[in-house]
């Protein structure tokens, strides 16, 4: 099934937007304090939430001058070897 990650910072703001579709949560770290971006809410995966009449989630994280944030993508945490 397709799955996606979207996150947007809109020019001027500080805050990532994030929808996550079948993906693990999106981490925002500051100062080494980690959280997850969607609370554990995944929205279905890609083109089924019609389907299934879940509706998407958009959540709102702010971030500050030196954050960082995590986002996984497919492969990261199948990784058997080296």
């Amino acid at each position: 099934m397709p799955s996606a990650v979207f996150a947007a910072i809109p020019a001027g703001e500080h805050v990532v937007h994030g929808v996550n579709c079948g993906h693990l949560p999106s981490v925002p770290i500051h100062h080494g304090e980690v959280t997850e971006l969607d609370r554990g809410r995944s929205a279905p995966p890609l083109n089924l939430a019609m389907v299934l009449g879940e509706p998407y989630h958009v959540d709102a994280c702010p971030l500050r001058p030196g954050d960082q944030l995590l986002l996984d993508t497919h492969g990261t945490t199948e990784m058997r070897d080296a």
